[in-house]
């Protein structure tokens, strides 16, 4: 019987599938044995570089990366590979060879590839970021290639990551350097997306160098590469622009953009200019005029704004714009706005507001609408290079309470008034709001909060407890309050989320920073939250408020890691500029610059008497461990010699062991007494992070391998992992760990934007 052709295309089309499995499988079943035989030596790799089965040939390359001189040769012939994965991994390898060897013709191969452009966008990202490795030989010329990849908008396969993103965080890194080379670039008149690129590089480096460039491109009559100049010059917030966009806002050109930025200049001259802004009929100009004019907090703009509230136009932008300003004028207007029944936004932000404002008149309205429990969410798109949507969540309760911890005092007889109601939820707010405004303000004369105890705890069987949602990018820092009631994260969708441990349900977003946050601490006492980003800013919070305090921007670069010091003195930083930086926490001003010429701090730590500060110093493939007196800050100790990447770095509990891992799957020991090498955990695989318990009987590994290992202090053997005793394979990765005070929790922010949280006390 004769088959159709239907049939016959879908017979031949299985049979080509179950040959690819089967080669497939023969593939992956000769990479297995090669990967299971044990350690090769040079000339083996060297062979092995050469392989059929592209699987060998890859890993072979990747070792070759560890080797010196002699892997040169084979790399640059891996580097013409066929293969577009051996290719990549070549380019890697010959970095790291360049980077431990100096030698000129790893270099040379990869700024000869990198300005060829090869067809594959992975192995493009690889060159780039080899690139930046050898820049040092020929600096304009590594900078201007990787501009020229500037306009490549093609992704990575799996991936949402594209060659231009690549290029963007490479001249980021490098700080000011590609400034000059940039705005040559710019003057050029490249095509449109690439001198848009330009632009938002320069805003994002922030030097003062590009002001009178971006005035020029203002006049580009391109609308895309006009806007982005616009926004750039207000994030350089630098008055030279200012009549150049109140012109541009006169021929009504970008005029939204505009204002926008100069409310972000915050120069006086705007005020005028922009107040008769308000009576524009167009909804959009007028909120962007008002915004403006709140960010700018000059108080001759507070009656033009009331006027335009009774007027019931741009509402909840008004509102939030005479919060800014914080003048009192304007409290006996928001107080009537509390009462609006049907407006749960303008009662939200009216809330918001007095709070900023700091009234004590809006003491008892406030508490008498206590019981509204309304909230609202909104989605908001930042402007940035290709960030993701934020959801935001405006909430009654929330803002209400927090306006109340603001006014202290004041509220405090209308609170203990509300505890009395019949209302159990404003009973059990009311208390909650006391508790909040008594540690705020020290009554009692008891710490805040109260630390817990954790010395008798013990870790029983860890199962997974929940998973967070709510961040957009993944969670690099994590970090438990004293009192074990908060746990607070920091993600690179730019923001700071707090959960309530009651329930890990998020009750607060701060949204202070520009990019990514890249490390959070606590002070011991629990009153102050630092962050980190890569906005070259380190934010300080008030935690009885949630509300910023001061924002420290003496930094050159990025900052890697925070550390308070035990005794609450000092606020440490490690930054990318080869600085430590010590700031006293009474005032949070700088004390002191520890330096380190041409090496980055990849993280600091104090020892818990408060008696040492240590820090990890090097580069990407050499590091040593400073360690300081904390007071005086004179160096006490040096330990060198570590040519794996030690990143992370902490003092155990109890004071007796510094500890460190590093990329040779070792977690390393160091005796504080006389810093003496004490020994090392094996833990089978590249560490990326680690924690101690609070009780200082364990430490928590993650890593390569992707598991989450337990280990006891008392033998040092891995005891535990979550889901009981086999290790549990924990995909994505796991890239920051920490234990809440009580031990009851181990939490990981993980790549895929989630936190995971696991239950330690499961057999108690």
């Amino acid at each position: 019987m004769k088959q159709s052709g239907l049939v016959s295309t879908v017979k031949k089309a299985v049979y080509c599938c179950l040959v690819v499995i089967l080669l497939s499988g023969c593939a992956v079943s000769e990479y297995a044995k090669y990967y299971y035989s044990g350690p090769k030596d040079t000339a083996s790799l060297i062979e092995d570089s050469k392989n059929k089965n592209h699987l060998i040939r890859s890993s072979a390359v990747i070792d070759l990366g560890q080797c010196k001189e002699e892997a040169i040769g084979p790399l640059i012939e891996a580097s013409y590979d066929s293969h577009p994965r051996v290719r990549e991994l070549a380019f890697l390898s010959l970095a790291m060879v360049y980077t431990r060897t100096k030698d000129r013709r790893a270099a040379e191969r990869i700024i000869e590839a990198a300005k060829n452009k090869d067809k594959s966008p992975s192995v493009r990202v690889a060159l780039i970021s080899s690139l930046c490795q050898v820049k040092e030989i020929s600096p304009d010329e590594a900078i201007n290639i990787i501009i020229g990849y500037l306009g490549d908008e093609e992704t990575v396969p799996f991936s949402d990551y594209s060659v231009n993103k690549m290029a963007v965080d490479s001249l980021l890194r490098m700080g000011a350097g590609p400034v000059p080379h940039l705005i040559s670039s710019l003057e050029s008149n490249p095509g449109p997306k690439i001198k848009v690129k330009i632009v938002l590089v320069l805003a994002k480096i922030r030097d003062l160098r590009a002001i009178e460039p971006l005035v020029v491109v203002l006049k580009d009559n391109d609308p895309l590469v006009r806007n982005a100049a616009v926004e750039a010059l207000g994030e350089l917030e630098d008055k030279r622009a200012t009549g150049s966009l109140l012109a541009l806002v006169r021929d009504k050109e970008s005029s939204v953009l505009a204002i926008g930025s100069l409310g972000k200049i915050k120069d006086e001259k705007s005020v005028e200019p922009l107040i008769l802004l308000l009576q524009e009929k167009d909804p959009n100009i007028r909120n962007a005029a008002v915004k403006a004019l709140g960010e700018i907090k000059d108080k001759r703009a507070v009656e033009p704004l009331i006027a335009l509230l009774k007027d019931k136009k741009s509402d909840t932008f008004v509102i939030e714009a005479l919060g800014t300003i914080k003048d009192k004028r304007a409290a006996e207007y928001l107080i009537q706005l509390l009462n609006k029944k049907n407006e749960e936004l303008v009662v939200a932000w009216s809330a918001w507001a007095l709070g900023e404002i700091n009234d004590p008149a809006a003491a008892k309205p406030l508490v008498d609408i206590l019981s509204d429990e309304r909230g609202y969410t909104v989605v908001i798109k930042p402007w940035d290079l290709g960030e993701s949507e934020i959801e935001w969540k405006i909430s009654i309760p929330l803002n209400v309470d927090d306006a109340l911890v603001k006014i202290g005092a004041p509220a405090v007889g209308y609170l203990k008034e509300a505890q009395s109601s019949k209302n159990n939820n404003v009973r059990k707010r009311a208390t909650e709001i006391l508790r909040r405004i008594e540690a705020a303000s020290g009554v009692k004369n008891r710490p805040f909060p109260k630390k817990i105890s954790s010395r008798e705890n013990s870790i029983g069987a860890i199962k997974e407890y929940s998973i967070l949602k709510g961040h957009t990018a993944p969670v690099f820092s994590l970090v438990f309050s004293p009192d074990g009631r908060y746990l607070i994260s920091g993600s690179r969708d730019n923001t700071i989320r707090i959960w309530d441990t009651e329930n890990f349900k998020e009750v607060k977003r701060l949204t202070g920073h520009k990019r990514e946050v890249s490390c959070l601490a606590l002070s011991p006492d629990g009153k102050y939250l630092a962050s980190a980003s890569y906005d070259l800013t380190v934010k300080i919070w008030e935690m009885g408020n949630f509300r910023e305090l001061q924002t420290l921007k003496d930094y050159g670069d990025w900052v890697f890691s925070l550390a308070f010091s035990p005794d609450g003195k000092y606020l440490a930083s490690g930054c990318q500029d080869n600085t430590v930086k010590i700031w006293d926490t009474r005032s949070f001003t700088l004390f002191k610059a520890l330096s380190e010429e041409g090496k980055s701090i990849f993280s600091v730590a104090f020892s818990p008497d408060s008696r040492y500060l240590a820090a990890v110093t090097g580069d990407q493939e050499h590091n040593d461990i400073k360690i300081w007196e904390s007071g005086n800050f004179k160096l006490v100790e040096n330990i060198e010699g570590n040519d794996s990447l030690c990143a992370g770095l902490a003092f155990s509990p109890d004071g007796k062991y510094l500890v460190s891992n590093n990329k040779d799957n070792m977690i390393k020991f160091w005796q504080v007494a006389g810093f003496k090498d004490f020994r090392d955990i094996d833990t089978g695989g590249h560490v990326y992070c680690f924690a101690f318990s609070a009780n200082g009987r364990y430490l928590a590994s993650t890593g390569f391998d992707r598991t989450i290992k337990i280990w006891s202090l008392d033998n040092f053997e891995n005891i535990k992992t979550p889901g009981g005793g086999e290790n549990i394979f924990n995909s994505p990765p796991v890239m920051t760990l920490v234990f809440s005070p009580d031990d009851k929790f181990l939490a990981g922010g993980a790549i895929d934007n989630t936190i995971k949280i696991w239950r330690t006390d499961e057999e108690r």
